[in-house]
């Protein structure tokens, strides 16, 4: 049995209330004392469901690990200890609950404080009154009049909100006319279930499917406070948008690089000396000749004809790499851990930003040559809508000086020149396919 030796009644109390511990903590269910070791220890009296927790705990361990925890084990190591993501699972939850915002703030200021008629005997009056006061000064913040400049608590409780109705206003409005898209170039209206890539148009559905998949998983992720994995998808985005403008500018490309991959029918994989596959070149299977089919994705910016595009290769493809290789570099991305209220939120930012890479790539696809024109002009007037939001979006997220992301400008600059280009544009005869 562990030593607890109780704290002097006439002493200070522990909590800082500036009372006598017999007058404080100790009209509570709160125990201060001292340990074996000497050092002071808080008391609490264990309630049923926290029983309940430590027995579950208890049993997981022995189902992973074969043996009951010992003296030296963690019983809740299962938890994560990083990212407060207990935290921010239990600020969500309290959101959803209709929980007032000032009483989430000073939750989280409190470290996971929250009074009530339940648990005010383990509660200071010392913790019960900063919290209160942190809820004071959320209530004082939030409703400063609005100026040419905000507070941190402003912009995060009104940026959030903005860019979360943003991304989920451009996903749904990109997957529904994405599938759309699909009705309309598709030889099989009843449904697609046995698809083959052997045209330029079987890769325009492909993808428009690949981007719709993408954008669920996005929404999943921002739920799940997982920037780095929204980079990840945001990457692909980019990468697939090389590759339909590359298409869009040569006309070769598709057929000679991309379609011998999976045109079973006409090539095969060449085989090295060593039997392996090499996967950069094919022979055609009647001819013989062998074609050279690797793509460097370096050298398919060469073909964007906006420098806008260019830089964002090299400010957001290259950085969001590191997402997908081993880098140690990001290392301190998986680690960092934000304060809701002193920044916006990363997943929203990453999501914004994923978010504009998304609809330019609908643009290149609406841009390719066998999109019919009413298509076009339909996908035009989207592109116009949605990025006006997203150009709302990104100024709010320039806003937040302390936290600048070079990307921010750059996406604002293309997306302006985007919605200036539709702002006057013309439609040319249907091409069909």
């Amino acid at each position: 049995m562990k030593i607890f030796i109780e704290y002097d009644d006439t002493e200070p109390c522990p909590c800082g209330s500036q009372k006598t511990y017999d007058t404080c903590c100790k009209l509570k269910s709160i125990r201060w004392g001292y340990d074996e070791s000497g050092a002071l220890v808080k008391q609490l009296p264990m309630s049923y469901e926290a029983e309940e927790e430590l027995k579950a705990a208890e049993q997981m361990f022995g189902q992973y690990y074969g043996r009951k925890p010992g003296k030296n084990d963690f019983v809740f190591s299962f938890t994560p200890i990083y990212q407060d993501e207990l935290l921010f699972k239990a600020m969500k939850a309290m959101k959803l609950s209709g929980i007032p915002p000032e009483d989430i703030y000073a939750y989280y200021k409190t470290d996971g404080l929250i009074p009530c008629g339940l648990n005010n005997e383990f509660i200071s009056e010392k913790d019960k009154k900063e919290y209160l006061d942190y809820r004071d000064e959320y209530c004082n913040v939030i409703n400063e009049p609005l100026t040419n400049t905000i507070n941190t608590i402003q912009l995060t409780a009104y940026g959030n909100e903005l860019l979360s109705s943003t991304f989920d206003n451009v996903q749904e409005k990109l997957i529904g006319s994405l599938n759309d898209f699909i009705h309309r170039h598709s030889s099989e209206p009843n449904g697609i279930y046995n698809y083959e890539m052997k045209s330029e148009t079987d890769y325009l559905l492909f993808s428009a499917i690949k981007t719709i998949k993408t954008m669920k998983g996005i929404a999943l992720l921002i739920e799940e406070q997982i920037p780095e994995c929204i980079h990840s998808l945001g990457r692909s985005l980019f990468e697939n948008y090389m590759y339909l403008n590359k298409i869009n500018c040569d006309s070769r490309f598709f057929k000679m690089k991309l379609l011998p991959k999976v045109d079973k029918e006409h090539f095969q994989f060449v085989i090295k000396k060593d039997k392996t596959i090499d996967r950069n070149k094919v022979f055609h299977i009647e001819t013989g000749v062998i074609y050279n089919i690797s793509v460097i994705i370096a050298d398919l910016k060469k073909s964007f004809s906006n420098l806008e595009d260019i830089v964002l290769y090299d400010l957001y493809y290259s950085n969001a790499c590191q997402y997908i290789h081993v880098d140690v570099q990001s290392a301190t991305n998986y680690f960092f851990t934000y304060d809701p209220y002193d920044e916006l939120n990363p997943s929203l930012q990453a999501a914004i930003i994923t978010a504009s890479i998304a609809v330019l790539l609908y643009n290149a696809l609406i841009h390719n040559r066998l999109v019919g024109s009413q298509f076009y002009q339909d996908g035009s007037y989207l592109i116009r809508q949605l990025t006006k939001d997203l150009l709302a979006a990104i100024e709010i997220l320039n806003c937040d000086t302390e936290h600048t992301q070079p990307i921010f400008p750059t996406l604002l600059k293309r997306l302006q020149t985007l919605y200036g280009e539709l702002s006057d544009c013309s439609f040319g005869e249907e091409t069909g396919i």
